[in-house]
């Protein structure tokens, strides 16, 4: 049985050794996004919602957007993947004004490719999760919780995020 409280799963060495799922999605910086992007550049901050309108969500983005430069500081970069139609996320003011793009993942295949990497009984298709890869696209860190508001990286949760990048930072430092 799921548990109702924010859940923080730690990948062990060797999930690390291969890359999460890989992936090329729109994005309303009106280009594709690649995970192959970032490699061997920046550590990935990954916002799934499970839904646009899931209570929360703008919570969640704006308390990265807020943060982002600390979040780059810890040579990171935030992607938000929804799983909506571009044309809809498109057409949200809020959601081009962010620093970070937001990914539309319309069908919802990475987002179950990511759920996969844990036990499905720690990631149902009603939470939202926030995934820490390496610069390498490794699974460090990932937080679950059945509602964004559980997830919501206000303060304390944005400070151990950013603790666990700068731990990442320290076990590839090239």
């Amino acid at each position: 049985m799921r548990s109702e409280k924010t859940l923080w799963i730690r990948f062990d060495e060797d999930d690390r050794m291969q890359p999460g799922p890989g992936f090329c999605l729109p994005s309303t910086w009106e280009r594709e996004i690649c995970l192959s992007d970032t490699y061997e550049q920046f550590s990935l901050v990954v916002f799934f919602p499970h839904d646009k309108h899931c209570p929360g969500c703008r919570e969640v983005l704006e308390g990265f957007a807020e943060r982002e430069q600390a979040y780059r500081d810890q040579e990171s970069r935030i992607l938000a993947i929804f799983p909506e139609l571009l044309e809809k996320l498109a057409t949200d003011e809020a959601l081009q004004s962010l620093g970070f793009p937001v990914l539309s993942d319309e069908d919802g295949e990475v987002r179950s490719a990511y759920a996969c990497l844990v036990d499905a009984s720690l990631i149902g298709p009603e939470d939202s999760f926030i995934y820490l890869l390496d610069a390498y696209g490794a699974p460090y860190i990932a937080v679950a919780a059945p509602d964004a508001d559980r997830v919501t990286p206000a303060g304390e949760l944005h400070e151990d995020l950013l603790s666990w990048l700068q731990f990442i930072g320290l076990q590839c430092p090239e």
